[in-house]
Formats: structure tokens, C-alpha cells, sequence
């Protein structure tokens, strides 16, 4: 890595911002930076940037793409669960696995059991040109918005169904509980013998994991209780290899039935998605209502920023958020978590509509 070589500004203020701020990276701290072959070059350098003009001792380690090991697609090799166990703060920027994945697997084996006192930073699936973008989160521009979220998720909370609608087909419907994304409180069954809490710490007053910056409001809809059709006509995960951030061919349409996703249709990617279904197991389960509610959000082809743009929807399918954490003991567990964005959406609670292609109704 040359040391000559300049980084643009408008990306490591926001990731300087975001280490310092949210991830209290201290000078002398150990950071390590893990990565797929298919991060970009220019974002594993502006993580670097930030992480040492703070005094971080930063080390990357870059490991293969998804599918290197035919046996397990999401594999990772040793040193992964190494850096888990000894750094101080984790920046996972992978594009072609999701980190949730390999979250999942190091989870399993206990190896993140002391993240409570380290910082993370997750920022799978989000390329350089996106991150110039997160600036505008910690500016009071952002206030009435994040207000706006706050208020459509208290009445969320005491919402018995939630519905999407959109112009190309979309309705789609579901129950909700008493439990939200938002407000998960463990302990949280992951299997019959282990399970894992969200910790409170101070070193991350939320929680030991830190999403990357976004506005939406989102629900795991009760398993089993999710009805009718999603047609997606924005990005959607995994149906293009990195860098080729774009939407689908032809609008994939969902049909969805007590919970789980039966059919898929459309063009050569909902033949992709249908695959995937069918390979992974429990991915047909649907997994998450949303809507999004980003003001300064860019349409740039990208799921991660398009799904939480003001005025756009969208569904995943696989699990609930992507770690393979369940609500209840012997609800499904998917390794993947896979979002579907919808344009021109709105969004329903109780047969009231609340959100109208970008128009706040409450």
C-alpha cells in the first residue's frame, strides 16, 4: 500500500467520524480490518486512512470470495476468528460474503463472546461511493427524519399487522408481536443449548455491534403469518456479482404464503433467486417488512442505500437480521438475510396508511 497514495476526504471524514464517535477507537488500540477479495481497493485504504489518523495500529487481512469452500459457501479461514479474539475494534467490509455470515458462524462457536468490550463496524455491501454519502447522518439535517422514524416505530410497537403496497403489484401482509428490530432485549434462543444477549456496554451504549448509518423503519413479521405478493423493481441481494451494483432484469415477483416464499418470477435473476432459495436452507422464510425513511438517499443501484431511501420498501427473505439469532426456540435459522427494494411504496399498520411514496401521513 503506497503511503503517498491520497484518499478522498469526503469518504474517511464520515468512517473517522463513525470510529471515533461510535466505535471509540482509542490511539494504540489494535484495529483490524477483514475483508473479501472483492472490497474494493480505494475502501480498504479509507477505512485505514481513518482508523490511523486516530492512532490506530491497523492490520488487514483479506480472505476468499464466497464459495471457496464447496462444502460450507460461507466459510472463512482460521485467522478470521484470530482477529475476532485479539482486536480491539473490527471493521468488516466485505462485498461478495456478507459479514452477517461469517458473524453467524463465529457466533456459533462462541469466538464473539467478549465483543462487549471492543468496537465493530459492519460495512458489508456498500462500495466507496456510497460512504461519501454518510456524512449528512450526523448533521442536524438529519433530525426531523430520525424524529419521524422514532414516532412510526412507537406506533409500530403497538400495531397488530403491518402491509407494503406499490404501484408494480405489491401487497403484501403480516402480523407483528411483541417483537421488534428494534428493541430486541436478550436473552435470544439461537439453539437448545446456547444462547446469546445483545450486551450494553460502555464502549457501545446500543449494543456490541454497530450497523452501518441508514434510516428505516423494520419488523420481523411472527413466522408463519406473512401473505401475498412482492414485486421487487429496485436492487436486490445477491443477484449480481461486485462491483455490478444494478436492478434486476425484469421485476422479480414473490409469491408468498404462510410465511415462506413458493414461487419466484421474472427474469434471469429471479431464476438466481429462485436457486437460492432452493439451495439454502430455510431462505424461503420471510424474514422482514421495511420501509425506508433516508431523506439524502441516492439511487445509485445499491441495495444497503436504496432500501432505506424515503419513498422505497422492501421484504427479505432468509433470517430475521442476517446473524442467525430467532425470536423463538424452533423458528427457522438461515445463515443469509436477503433484502428486495420495491419504488413509489407505502406502508401500512392496522389497515391505516402511514407512509405514501415518500409522503409522511402521520
Amino acid at each position: 500500500m503506497s503511503s503517498n497514495y491520497e484518499v478522498d476526504y469526503s469518504v474517511v471524514q464520515p468512517l473517522t467520524h463513525i470510529l471515533k464517535e461510535k466505535c471509540k477507537l482509542q490511539p494504540g488500540e489494535h484495529v483490524y480490518i477483514i475483508g473479501d477479495f472483492a472490497a474494493e481497493t480505494e475502501l480498504i485504504r479509507a477505512y485505514s486512512s481513518a482508523a490511523g489518523a486516530l492512532g490506530g495500529i491497523v492490520t488487514i487481512i483479506q480472505y476468499p470470495n464466497t464459495g471457496w469452500n464447496p462444502e460450507d459457501p460461507f466459510a472463512v479461514p482460521p485467522i478470521v476468528p484470530i482477529a475476532f479474539e485479539n482486536a480491539d475494534v473490527v471493521i468488516e467490509a466485505s462485498e461478495s460474503s456478507s459479514s452477517m455470515c461469517f458473524s453467524h458462524q463465529l457466533e456459533l462457536v462462541g469466538l464473539t463472546k467478549d465483543m462487549s468490550k471492543k468496537g465493530r463496524l459492519h460495512s458489508y455491501d456498500r462500495p466507496l461511493k456510497d460512504i461519501k454519502y454518510w456524512g449528512h447522518y450526523y448533521t442536524k439535517e438529519m433530525e426531523p427524519a430520525t424524529e419521524k422514524m422514532e414516532q412510526l416505530n412507537q406506533i409500530v410497537m403497538k400495531s397488530k399487522e403491518v402491509r407494503l403496497t406499490s404501484p408494480n403489484g405489491t401487497d403484501l401482509k403480516g402480523k407483528i408481536g411483541d417483537l421488534d428490530l428494534h428493541n430486541r432485549n436478550g436473552p435470544t434462543k439461537i439453539s437448545k443449548d446456547w444462547i446469546c444477549e445483545e450486551v450494553q456496554t460502555a464502549k457501545f451504549p446500543r449494543s456490541t455491534r454497530m450497523a452501518v448509518p441508514g434510516l428505516e423503519c423494520q419488523y420481523a413479521p411472527d413466522t408463519g403469518t406473512a401473505e401475498g405478493v412482492y414485486v421487487a423493481d429496485g436492487p436486490c441481494a445477491l443477484i449480481n456479482g461486485w462491483p455490478e451494483y444494478k436492478n434486476p432484469d425484469e421485476p422479480i415477483k414473490f409469491t408468498i404464503e404462510k410465511g415462506r416464499v413458493v414461487n419466484v418470477e421474472g427474469g434471469r435473476d429471479a431464476n438466481r433467486v429462485q436457486r437460492l432459495i432452493k439451495t439454502i436452507i430455510h431462505a424461503d422464510t420471510v424474514a422482514e417488512f421495511a420501509a425506508g425513511m433516508d431523506p439524502f438517499w441516492v439511487n445509485d443501484g445499491v441495495v444497503n442505500m436504496e432500501k432505506k431511501g424515503l419513498g422505497n420498501i422492501h421484504f427479505a427473505y432468509g433470517d430475521p437480521v442476517g446473524h442467525g439469532f430467532v425470536f423463538h426456540v424452533g423458528d427457522p435459522l438461515c445463515p443469509i438475510h436477503c433484502d428486495n427494494v420495491a419504488y413509489h411504496g407505502a406502508f401500512w399498520l392496522d389497515g391505516k396508511k402511514l407512509l405514501d411514496d415518500g409522503k409522511y401521513l402521520y
